[in-house]
């Protein structure tokens, strides 16, 4: 199950990434050596200034301009302190300020994290995820290709775990400003 997971999730580097600053290394998932990778699909304009808790996470995020792997840094740092990802990612959310959303696939070989954070309307776009169960499977994209595809709520976290295909829903306890 995590090689459809991962499948779906992996992708080229960023859009506005310039042809000649392409590196192998941002193509998502991110892969930092921690507890799961990430695949973003949005901007993050500004994280906060202090420091991580872990200096190998710190590294991490102060020698990076990836958002991608600055959020993935600034999740495991709060997780490694709240022990949990609802409360890790409000915090997060809380400290940074998105440009149009901090969507993300938070994911390992057991479980697979869908996150929604986004703006409502950026820039005349709508950013948002769709979700679809069929049979044995998830297909969760940004677009509803499936007809039966449903828009997740915003502000929300889907855990799925990849063993039994279980489903466990969490509204965040957090806005995005200026909405």
């Amino acid at each position: 199950m995590s090689v459809i997971v991962a499948a779906l999730v992996a992708g080229p580097t960023a859009r506005k990434t310039k042809p000649w600053r392409k590196d192998i290394k941002n193509v998502h998932p991110i892969n930092i050596h921690e507890k799961f990778l990430i695949a973003h699909n949005g901007v993050i304009n500004t994280f906060p200034s202090k420091k991580l808790n872990d200096p190998v996470l710190e590294d991490i995020q102060t020698s990076t301009d990836l958002d991608t792997r600055k959020y993935l840094c600034h999740i495991i740092d709060n997780l490694n302190t709240s022990f949990n990802l609802k409360n890790a990612l409000e915090s997060v959310f809380r400290e940074i300020t998105i440009g149009s959303s901090a969507n993300a696939f938070l994911f390992n070989s057991q479980q697979c994290h869908v996150i929604t954070y986004h703006r409502n309307d950026y820039k005349g776009r709508h950013h948002t995820l769709f979700i679809e169960k069929k049979k044995n499977r998830f297909n969760v994209c940004t677009t509803p290709i499936l007809e039966k595809s449903k828009e997740i709520d915003n502000n929300s976290l889907i855990s799925i775990n990849l063993n039994n295909l279980e489903l466990r829903f969490s509204k965040l306890a957090v806005q995005v400003p200026n909405e």
